[in-house]
């Protein structure tokens, strides 16, 4: 993976290359069990991964946020990867749609919530974060090709800002990284998204609406504004 560094104008561009961005393989724990198992915290890597300038590659079962399955007893695979890799399971109840064929590993014991069948008709899901994030992704220009610039914070060490650019077009990143409120209004950038600071596209916060922009950006909670 390039290593992004600063430009003019505080640009972050890949030294000399395209980078590719990912949150989770079958070699390392998932990412939702790396971060403790916090549904905030895997949704708004999910609003950051899909809105950084380059590559992103999902690992199987992560648009449902998989953890990963307890460990085995004895472990079957001697690296200790057992839980990153328990099988997907695509419905609710056991064999989980395995029809014929009985997993080698052990289902995670969220497999009857992180699965398609309970998440794919639910607007606040994760499955549908996802498919809301890869929309605008293919929609928006600046996202899926346009160049990236950090955009200096100042008084929140936990707030990570991004602006993605393509031609006339320009779209806000904020990925609020700690445990208190942000106040959104000095990082709206009028300049940049117009006099008003831009609208809410996309929110992590599956209780919230994208109608209005927010006075604050919740705890672990992530927007992309355009």
């Amino acid at each position: 993976m390039a290593t992004p560094h600063h430009g003019d104008g505080g640009c972050a561009q890949p030294a000399g290359a395209w980078p590719t961005w990912v949150l989770s393989n079958h070699d390392n724990p998932r990412h939702r069990t790396r971060y403790g198992g916090d549904e905030r915290i895997a949704r708004a890597a999910a609003v950051l991964l899909l809105s950084l300038r380059g590559t992103p590659f999902l690992y199987a079962g992560e648009e449902f946020g998989m953890g990963d399955a307890a460990p085995t007893d004895p472990p079957r695979d001697p690296a200790g990867r057992d839980g990153c890799r328990s099988p997907i399971a695509w419905t609710a109840t056991p064999p989980h749609g395995w029809r014929g064929v009985t997993p080698w590993l052990p289902f995670g014991t969220d497999a009857s919530t992180a699965n398609p069948e309970v998440q794919a008709d639910d607007p606040t899901s994760m499955l549908s974060l996802y498919r809301a994030m890869l929309q605008l992704r293919r929609a928006e220009a600046a996202l899926h090709r346009g160049e990236i610039r950090l955009v200096p914070v100042a008084g929140h060490r936990s707030l990570l800002a991004f602006d993605r650019i393509a031609e006339d077009r320009a779209l806000r990143v904020l990925v609020n990284m700690g445990e208190d409120a942000i106040p959104l209004a000095p990082h709206l950038a009028p300049g940049i998204l117009g006099e008003r600071g831009g609208s809410i596209l996309i929110r992590s916060d599956p209780a919230a609406t994208t109608s209005d922009v927010p006075g604050a950006l919740a705890p672990y909670e992530a927007a992309v504004l355009g």
